[in-house]
């Protein structure tokens, strides 16, 4: 379990600035960094894109947009 602080806010306003991603999309990332994950399962970042350690994967890419 990850609990808020200021140091994870902070965190996550860097990589918001260095990556050009929203700042919630940062927190998540931040939080599962913290958390000792390698992969992010999400459709609101580029699928393959890393993060310190953390690599994204889209659990629909190469999906048909009819599958959806």
């Amino acid at each position: 379990m990850v609990s808020p602080d200021a140091a994870l806010v902070l965190d996550a306003s860097l990589l918001e600035s260095s990556h050009s991603i929203s700042f919630w999309d940062a927190l998540i990332v931040e939080a599962a960094r913290r958390a000792g994950a390698d992969v992010l399962l999400t459709e609101d970042l580029q699928h393959g894109q890393s993060f310190g350690g953390i690599t994204i994967q889209n659990p629909f890419h190469g999906l048909d947009e009819d599958v959806r």
